[in-house]
């Protein structure tokens, strides 16, 4: 919205030739089409704005440096370089971009197309959002003297910073704020994995005080420390260390009660329909064998499931939907867009945000209140109860959290490599989705740290955030 006639000239039909961020090297030949079609469709109707954007276009260098400047609240912006302009202002969020133009055109067949795109993030205020978090992340960094820290925050990549990546998207499904420093792929996304599986077995009318049995399975631990191989003996439930109920399952770190209760209340095919649902990927894929349903059901139980941090806030928005809105939700887009197939007619053909999300939830799960409420109370417990790993939370100004889950992954000694966080909550009135990543690389055995907690991690992020949007 802050580029001008010529500027947008430039940029749709770089769009039209399939190139959303423009390349430098073929610069005059995209300015001297941009011309030709702005003459085309305004020379008769509009002629002076054909003269407008003609001699815009003449007068843009592509080759001369951006720069962004953020003074107390101006934020000054002297751009001329499209492209550099992008990479300046919005940083990774270019990739989220360009990879949904790209999805668009794969759609479009043999059509020419060009698209009308306008990004849902508001630049000046998310600039305001990450300076404020880059400060608060400095000060962490500076008091957390004895957790074991390895890796810097809010420094770059190049000075041994932490691989960093935070989302919120509103009720519609567009991305408000956002912050990516590095690559974050898929990787184990520790106790968010018992998601999926908590939603199941709630649907399959398990309540939280419900009790599964602490039996023991080809050697895995026990997350009880009496009884670390677990028991075989299923019918002592109430005796101790022999079970621990559905509350106590999702919040262990290993936990051979959840894994035995999927693999006795849940076929093999409902768990491979449950991992299509919530679009999650086989570690091993083993589809069609009869141990299939028992990997799928360890990953969950055990935190192996893998995830990237956009696709657990489209997991949060959907499950925000389902408990608290509308159950038929819209995926979360970081782009209004709309493309136009044929210049002349304007005939629009996919309208922003009118896709379901990939993630099914709503309609097959969670279809009583009961099973809702179950699922509630299992999302509220590390900001509601005196065990909760985000009890802090509570301290937050004008915000009332909805639905919280951390999750941790960890290297091969056994040392914290990441930490995760989603959550869904009202900020006066107005309902918002939050995915908040910070870790190290897979490779890296030293991990991000050795006694870095959730609630030192997400709680000053949290905090910056609902200031943000306050």
């Amino acid at each position: 919205e802050q580029l001008n006639n010529a500027e947008q000239a430039l940029l749709a039909v770089a769009q039209l030739n399939k190139a959303p961020l423009l390349n430098n090297a073929s610069s005059d030949l995209l300015k001297e089409e941009a011309s030709t079609i702005a003459r085309e469709l305004y020379s008769r109707t509009q002629p002076a704005l054909a003269t407008n954007i003609e001699q815009g276009i003449v007068a843009i260098d592509l080759e001369k440096p951006a720069k962004s400047n953020f003074i107390g609240n101006q934020f000054n912006r002297d751009f001329i370089a499209l492209k550099e302009r992008s990479n300046i202002t919005l940083q990774r969020f270019t990739d989220l971009v360009e990879t949904q133009l790209s999805d668009a055109y794969k759609t479009s067949v043999n059509q020419r197309i060009i698209s009308d795109v306008q990004i849902t993030l508001p630049v000046a205020d998310n600039e305001l959002f990450k300076e404020g978090l880059l400060a608060s992340l400095k000060k962490l960094q500076a008091q957390c003297r004895n957790c074991g820290l390895n890796y810097k925050l809010g420094e770059t990549l190049a000075d041994g910073g932490a691989h960093i990546e935070i989302a919120v998207a509103d009720w519609d499904g567009q991305i408000v704020r956002y912050f990516r420093r590095g690559n974050i792929t898929e990787r184990a996304i520790g106790t968010l994995s018992s998601i999926p599986g908590a939603v199941l077995l709630a649907t399959l009318g398990n309540l939280p005080n419900t009790r599964f049995c602490n039996q023991s399975y080809r050697g895995l631990v026990s997350s009880v420390d009496l009884f670390p191989q677990g028991i075989v003996n299923c019918q002592t439930p109430n005796e101790a260390g022999h079970s621990l109920d559905f509350q106590q399952s999702t919040q262990a770190r290993a936990s051979l009660p959840l894994l035995y209760a999927l693999r006795k209340q849940a076929s093999s095919q409902e768990l491979e329909l449950l991992y299509k649902n919530f679009q999650l990927t086989d570690l091993r894929t083993k589809a069609g064998n009869t141990s299939h349903g028992e990997q799928l059901a360890y990953e969950m139980s055990y935190g192996m499931v893998q995830s990237a941090p956009l696709h657990q806030l489209d997991v949060i928005q959907q499950l925000g939907d389902v408990l608290y809105g509308d159950s038929q939700s819209k995926a979360v887009i970081p782009i209004s867009q709309f493309l136009v197939s044929d210049l002349k007619e304007g005939k629009r053909y996919l309208e922003f945000n009118k896709a379901s999300s990939s993630i099914a939830i709503g309609g097959n799960y969670l279809r009583t209140q009961n099973d809702k409420a179950t699922l509630r109370e299992l999302l509220r417990y590390d900001t509601d109860n005196k065990g909760g790993a985000l009890t802090s939370f509570r301290n937050i100004k004008n915000v009332k959290f909805l639905l919280t889950k951390t999750g941790q992954s960890y290297t091969k000694q056994q040392k914290l490599r990441d930490q995760w966080l989603i959550a869904n909550l009202l900020i006066r009135g107005r309902r918002y989705s939050v995915v908040a990543f910070l870790g190290s690389l897979d490779a890296d055995q030293d991990g991000l740290a050795s006694k870095l907690t959730a609630q030192q991690v997400f709680t000053p992020i949290m905090a910056e955030i609902v200031d943000s949007l306050d």
